[in-house]
């Protein structure tokens, strides 16, 4: 029989709490620069975004439709390969 109480997030003290949010904002803050990396993870999908139905014209197909949905597949796409492929790089330091 599976136990029910298997799936419920455990609380931790407000003061537990507290500490693990300040100790988790000095590594990002120490090992990485938050801000820089989500404005180039936003600048890369918004370029992906544009650079696809750029491309796509230019290469032919005339629908806008299919363009749009397109150019949105890339710009969705293209930041979660970019990630994963830096998450493996920073797993491996």
């Amino acid at each position: 029989m599976r136990n029910v109480m298997q799936n419920v997030p455990v609380r931790l003290p407000a003061v537990a709490r507290a500490t693990a949010i300040l100790r988790m904002r000095a590594r990002l803050l120490r090992e990485g620069f938050p801000r820089v990396q989500m404005f180039i993870l936003v600048a890369l999908t918004g370029l992906a975004g544009f650079a696809a139905p750029t491309a796509m014209l230019a290469a032919g197909p005339d629908a806008m439709a299919l363009r749009y949905a397109l150019a949105m597949g890339a710009a969705y796409l293209g930041p979660c390969t970019r990630s994963q492929v830096a998450g493996e790089v920073l797993s491996s330091r």
